[in-house]
């Protein structure tokens, strides 16, 4: 018999449920097999401890109490402020709804950096004498208005910035001679 079938009819051996047949392979096994006999002592050894634990007394309030105790906790859940409440589900005993706040705050900043410095609205579609569609934005942020607004003012020096640095570079050349 394999010790893997063996460790899964240990507790049934030791509680003398197993058929006789199988009684018998596994007591085979077991002087075979000096793991699993250390196993199957092991866990004679926990039935045993267990068999001497003796159970505390429970006063007969304890249940009251306990349920009281348990709705004041829960009535100062729910009556505190929202922080306190987000602060609570952030605690480590939620342990479990981290990876869900997590994803939440992930598509949440990834949502906003896609999304940001988009037009929020067209206001008007209009077409003038010349056939051509124009729509009218509103609601850009100025600054980003302003952004765009330099780099192209400043597009055609960015274009002769190489030319610029070579001539410079000829003109140093130049200076040596």
């Amino acid at each position: 018999m394999k010790c893997k079938i063996t460790k899964e009819l240990l507790l049934e051996y030791l509680d003398g449920n197993l058929s006789k047949d199988q009684h018998e392979m596994v007591d085979k096994h077991l002087q075979e097999c000096a793991e699993c006999q250390a196993e199957c002592d092991s866990l004679r050894d926990s039935w045993e401890m267990l068999g001497d634990y003796d159970a505390p007394e429970i006063s007969d309030q304890f249940t009251r109490q306990v349920l009281q105790k348990v709705h004041e906790k829960k009535g100062s859940v729910s009556e505190g402020s929202l922080l306190s409440r987000l602060l609570a589900l952030l605690s480590p005993r939620n342990f479990s709804t981290m990876p869900a706040l997590a994803s939440l705050a992930i598509l949440a900043g990834v949502g906003y950096f896609l999304l940001a410095g988009r037009p929020t609205g067209i206001v008007e579609q209009k077409k003038p004498a010349g056939g051509q569609r124009v729509e009218i934005v509103r609601n850009l942020d100025d600054e980003a208005i302003i952004r765009d607004l330099e780099i192209y003012e400043n597009a055609e020096i960015l274009e002769n910035l190489d030319l610029l640095v070579d001539l410079e570079a000829v003109e140093n050349f130049d200076a040596d001679d």
